[in-house]
């Protein structure tokens, strides 16, 4: 089964986005908008609806779905009941430097796809948090039109998927 989270889509999302104080998760120092974004999902009984996070194979997300995709992932480490793959796309740097050994400790069994665009601003904002360390690092070919929004647009990620350019690297 597959779980995917999206990106901001509301004033509220965009609210916690900016938030970009140090919050502490499971002994993580991170942002702490995108946490609390998790934390109101987290304890959701939608859970119940597509069925627990731990009998999900793939969890995945865009932009801020990524972080919360990483922090489901993060959150059934904890329980000992590791998630096997998680699959990010364009997803905004979120752990503070000094805890990326305790990331890295906790996903030792999953394996963590990051996907990105190196012209999407996004994906390096805020330049003080860092992304947690990924098995595999896959960077599409950026959109030759339009400015840092178009570059961190879904169809820009849907273009190159499209393509074939990034599924190879995925089933590998």
């Amino acid at each position: 089964q597959l779980l995917m989270f999206r990106g901001s889509n509301t004033v509220r999302d965009l609210i916690h986005d900016v938030d970009v104080r140090t919050a502490d998760f499971h002994g993580i120092r991170m942002h702490k908008g995108l946490l609390d974004m998790y934390d109101t999902i987290s304890d959701q009984s939608s859970w119940n609806t597509f069925g627990t996070p731990q009998e999900f194979e793939f969890v995945g997300g865009y932009s801020c779905g990524g972080v919360l995709a990483i922090l489901c992932a993060i959150d059934r480490a904890i329980d000992e009941r590791p998630i096997p793959h998680v699959i990010t796309v364009a997803t905004p740097p979120f752990v503070h430097p000094d805890s990326l050994d305790r990331v890295q400790d906790l996903l030792q069994n999953t394996r963590v796809t990051r996907v990105f665009n190196h012209r999407d601003i996004i994906t390096k904002v805020p330049p003080y948090f860092s992304h947690p360390i990924a098995d595999q690092h896959i960077s599409i070919k950026p959109s030759q039109n339009g400015g840092w929004v178009k570059q961190h647009m879904t169809e820009t990620y849907n273009d190159s998927l499209e393509k074939g350019e990034f599924v190879h690297d995925l089933c590998e």
